[in-house]
């Protein structure tokens, strides 16, 4: 199977290269496939779009109409970009016109299938066998902080490795809320230049960023007295409580790991980068994850598993929920 970065294809569409004349877009990230999308419609200057530009879904389609739009010349410009969406709903196997096309494709046409987001991958096999793949796969954890310094740098601006850390630690791994940010952020600075906290936090959209740390360290610590005085202001200024469960579970999920990683004879630093703890927030984190026994740490994951599923339901209020699962952890988890 061919395969072509989503980056490349990218700087190709910016440049004006050459692009495959066959492409499957496909991958767990509904942002980075609207991306690759969104770029090759590009590709087609506006006046010329009512002729040169194709964009539909498998499902609604007739396949022999869509390959009849495929082979169609271009009326004007240089090429036609044909987009198809839900490719998975298209059966190319039962028609014999696609697997002549697929060998040998017009050279003036790009034909891009775009794969629903997450779909099996098996619904793709024909189509992953005659194009190019362009993979539009979420990344990693770890890897998410160098999308973030990336994606600033294509915006014209810059920031360093712990800010980019920030920045998840806040929003996680939600691609367009942090691409969003950046780009809300060089709005707001007017020109391009390295992005600080300051920035960033000046068009969050939140009441105080610092708070979701505060309020996990201290759940991380064991103080949940603190704890419960943080999550009732910040219900009551308005914040919703579900980022609070989640940003606390995602805390002692990252705190049981280090104590995992730790435990298993590995150095610090190794066990902070296994458990996906960023370098600005490690030698903290060491210390609270000593601090909490295994038991303890397991009891209070399995409060916010029960937490969550309360606050999902509309029978309680999620303020009342997240009071009871502090008052739970701190007693154990026999509240």
């Amino acid at each position: 199977m061919k395969r072509l970065p989503l980056a490349r294809l990218l700087t190709s569409v910016r440049k004006d290269a050459a692009v495959p004349p066959l492409l499957l877009i496909a991958g767990d990230s509904g942002f980075l496939v609207e991306r690759a999308i969104q770029a090759l419609a590009g590709l087609i200057p506006e006046e010329e779009r009512s002729f040169g530009l194709w964009r539909g879904s498998a499902q609604d389609a007739d396949p022999v109409r869509l390959l009849e739009e495929a082979s169609t010349l271009p009326m004007w410009g240089s090429r036609r970009v044909i987009l198809v969406r839900q490719a998975e709903k298209l059966q190319v196997e039962r028609h014999p016109g696609w697997q002549r096309y697929f060998h040998q494709p017009s050279a003036s046409t790009i034909l891009a299938f775009a794969a629903t987001p997450g779909v099996d991958s098996r619904k793709l096999k024909h189509l992953a066998q005659a194009c190019t793949l362009v993979e539009c796969r979420t990344p990693y954890a770890g890897e998410i902080p160098a999308w973030v310094m990336a994606e600033a740098q294509a915006l014209g601006c810059s920031l360093d490795r712990d800010t980019a850390s920030w920045m998840v630690e806040l929003v996680g791994r939600d691609l367009a809320a942090l691409y969003s940010w950046l780009e809300r952020c060089l709005v707001y600075r007017g020109e391009p230049g390295k992005l600080t906290r300051e920035d960033l936090e000046a068009v969050s959209g939140r009441r105080s960023p610092a708070n979701l740390f505060a309020w996990a360290d201290r759940v991380g610590e064991g103080n949940l007295g603190e704890a419960l005085r943080l999550a009732r202001r910040a219900v009551e200024d308005g914040e919703d409580p579900l980022p609070l469960l989640y940003r606390a579970t995602n805390h002692l999920r990252r705190l049981a790991r280090l104590r995992a990683f730790t435990e298993g004879g590995g150095s610090p630093a190794d066990a902070a980068r296994r458990a996906g703890v960023p370098g600005f927030l490690a030698q903290k984190m060491a210390a609270q994850s000593r601090s909490r026994g295994d038991s303890e740490l397991a009891e209070a994951l399995a409060a916010c598993a029960r937490a969550d599923r309360a606050i999902k339901s509309v029978r309680v209020s999620p303020a009342r929920v997240l009071d009871r699962w502090l008052m739970e952890i701190r007693a154990g988890g026999k509240a």
